[in-house]
This record gives structure tokens, C-alpha cells and sequence, in this order.
């Protein structure tokens, strides 16, 4: 008998971009925005990929956000908003054990506001 898969308490999401200042420009929206807690700028990736029937390289860098698995819709459809690829590699890897304070300060800072209207 398997055992049930705990339920991520968090997500790791990882996005191939073509330079580090579009990265920023989209890790910081998200933060301000609150749908990621933090991000990562990771700078130097050598991508090869297959578009157009052949295989690719190209230099990117790497943005990694922290934000909250009901967070992921939004976080996503944010980031097709921003990205100026046709199909931005968007990941997310469960988060199913961390140190409590930063699993705590996260659930705090990764709430996005709400866009609909007071009534």
C-alpha cells in the first residue's frame, strides 16, 4: 500500500528568460504583486532546446520564484503576460518540507491582493 503524497506547503518555480534584465523586470512585477514571495536571478544558463524543426542554443538566465501552489494559475498566466517568448518554459517543483519561519514568512508575503472592488 503506497503512502498519500503530502501536499506541497510551497513552490519553487523555475523560468528560462533571455537576459537578466527581463528577468528582473518580471521578478520584481511578481513580487510587487505578490504572487511569488521572492525571486532569483540566476544569470549564464546555456539553454539548447528544439524550436522551428531544429535545435537551438541560446544564453539565458534563469528566474526562480518561492510562492504558494494557490498562487500558480495567476503566477503563470502573469508571466505569459510579461514574457517575450511564444512559450515560456514555466516549472514548479513542490516545496514539501522546509524550515518552519521561511514556510511561516512565506504564507505572509506570497498573498496576492485581490483585484476585485470593494462592494
Amino acid at each position: 500500500m503506497s503512502k498519500p503524497e503530502k501536499s506541497p506547503l510551497a513552490l519553487e518555480v523555475s523560468i528560462g528568460v533571455p537576459s537578466q534584465e527581463e528577468a528582473l523586470k518580471i521578478g520584481r512585477i511578481l513580487v510587487e504583486e505578490r504572487l511569488a514571495g521572492a525571486a532569483n536571478i540566476v544569470p549564464g544558463i546555456t539553454a539548447f532546446f528544439w524550436w522551428d524543426g531544429a535545435v537551438r542554443e541560446k544564453a539565458e538566465t534563469t528566474l526562480l520564484l518561492k510562492t504558494l501552489p494557490e498562487n500558480f494559475s495567476r503566477l503563470s498566466q502573469r508571466v505569459r503576460e510579461l514574457h517575450s517568448y511564444v512559450t515560456p518554459g514555466i516549472k514548479a517543483w513542490p516545496v514539501v518540507a522546509g524550515d518552519p519561519d521561511w514556510l511561516k514568512w512565506l504564507q505572509t508575503e506570497a498573498q496576492p491582493v485581490s483585484s476585485a472592488s470593494p462592494a
